[in-house]
């Protein structure tokens, strides 16, 4: 079983959903999305270097590197229909690895679902690691909602947390400047109606990068509405994923 994963593949879903978490984040992001869309799809969390069970890794700070080794990884279980779901980081990842695997002649997803993320075309509203003090970084932290403030106070848990958070943000800084890539694939956008990161007008500009289906929905909350109030995404994610599930389809 690859690093990437925490649970193994099962054989037996017809659709597999592989989900990519926030800078600074984890798979705990997902927590209990297996429970509400097992019906439709295993959920499989990615954890990046660096974190958590894999904190001893060097982290990627350059986002073709990271997708490179990602999809090496990865690619044996992307043989069968799998959908990719990212937040804010993990929206650019989701979105560069499809647009790798239809670049390299790789099995696309069925759909891409990204979410709290500007596009890489856009300028992304994240603070430069390389320019600002680790006190404007936990300013920002608070005003995303990215942590509780007991865990902001403590000095050790910002220790551990800020060379994460900014080495994720040198990555994401990674994609910018890049040209538009159309994916051939269904492109499912969704954000906060209070998110200070990525508000509609930002989000509906990821339509220039697909040349299949596009939606954008717009959850009640700020950019960590999918943590705060899961059910509203989680129910329509159990929708969606019900039309990319192979029988219906007729795909193998």
């Amino acid at each position: 079983m690859t690093a990437y994963l925490s649970a193994p593949v099962d054989p037996a879903p017809e659709l597999r959903m592989y989900c990519f978490h926030h800078a600074g984040g984890g798979p705990s992001l997902f927590q209990g999305w297996q429970r509400a869309l097992a019906s439709e799809a295993q959920v499989l969390p990615v954890l990046l270097p660096g974190r958590d069970r894999r904190i001893r890794e060097p982290r990627f700070t350059d986002i073709d590197q990271l997708i490179q080794d990602l999809d090496r990884e990865l690619a044996p279980s992307l043989e069968q229909p799998y959908v990719l779901f990212g937040h804010s980081m993990g929206a650019l990842i989701a979105h560069r690895l499809a647009a790798h695997r239809s670049a390299t002649g790789g099995r696309l997803p069925e759909a891409v679902f990204l979410s709290g993320c500007r596009p890489p075309h856009l300028p992304s509203g994240l603070p430069p690691a390389d320019k600002v003090s680790e006190a404007e970084l936990v300013s920002w932290l608070k005003e995303v909602g990215g942590l509780p403030d007991e865990l902001l106070g403590s000095p050790d848990w910002l220790a551990l947390l800020l060379p994460i958070l900014i080495d994720d943000l040198t990555l994401c800084a990674s994609t910018a400047k890049r040209p538009v890539t159309r994916l051939p694939c269904p492109v499912h956008v969704f954000g906060g109606d209070a998110d200070p990161l990525a508000g509609s007008h930002e989000l509906s500009a990821w339509r220039a990068h697909s040349s299949a289906e596009f939606t954008l929905t717009m959850c009640s909350g700020g950019h960590f509405y999918l943590k705060d109030s899961p059910d509203p995404l989680l129910a329509i994610l159990r929708k969606g994923l019900s039309r990319y599930r192979s029988p219906q389809r007729g795909r193998s």
